[in-house]
């Protein structure tokens, strides 16, 4: 079964996948500005380790994402540069950028996307049915069961924690309503609904990823 706007259910998914492992995404945005070798890459993100620098890229290159040639020079130097495949990450890492433009300040001298507050948005989006709670409250307000019953196989308790997660981030938002019975209603909030654009060019690159 599909999730709103055609993810996977639960947000199984290859690209958020990828996002999770910290500094992959990091190295994508440095070989966006063309290719690199092992030690300038190794400068431009201080903060990672060359073991963990060479785990994300044997990672990438196994995703066909990234593709490496060995220089014959004295000593060998290794060259890493994006494939078509890769450059295909390029429309998402920018509408991260604006995003975090318009909803944050500045970012800080010698900030990298892992520094992006856009990053710990997509690692809560990337917990099961987090993005498919987003899409279906951007689309309509809902109450608690009416959410159960459009996602299916949830839990109550999962769908809470992730409400609770999404609430903390400032994405969603919910509103007691009075009447001969209270309920709840949850609604995605302004600075969620301007994240919806990061959304689909998430799912643009999943696309891209499958095909």
């Amino acid at each position: 079964m599909l999730s709103p706007e055609g993810f996977p259910e639960g947000s199984s998914s290859p690209a958020l996948s990828i996002l999770q492992e910290r500094w992959a995404l990091s190295v994508l945005d440095v070989l966006l500005n063309g290719e690199v070798f092992f030690n300038d890459l190794a400068r431009a993100l201080p903060e990672a380790s060359p073991t963990t620098l060479q785990t994300r890229l044997k990672m990438l290159q196994r995703q066909g994402l990234v593709e490496r040639e060995v220089r014959r020079d004295v000593p060998p130097s290794t060259l890493y540069r994006l494939t078509g495949k890769g450059e295909t990450v390029r429309p998402l890492l920018e509408s991260m950028k604006r995003w975090c433009m318009e909803h944050h300040s500045e970012p800080a001298q010698g900030a990298t996307a892992e520094t992006s507050p856009v990053v710990e948005v997509l690692r809560v989006l990337g917990q099961k049915w987090s993005l498919p709670i987003m899409m279906l409250l951007s689309m309509e307000a809902r109450g608690f069961v009416r959410l159960m019953e459009a996602l299916g196989n949830i839990n109550s308790s999962t769908l809470k924690n992730r409400l609770d997660g999404l609430e903390k981030l400032g994405f969603v938002e919910r509103q007691v309503l009075s009447g001969n019975q209270m309920r709840t209603l949850y609604r995605v909030t302004r600075r969620g609904a301007a994240f919806r654009t990061v959304m689909l060019a998430l799912r643009q690159w999943e696309e891209h990823l499958q095909g």
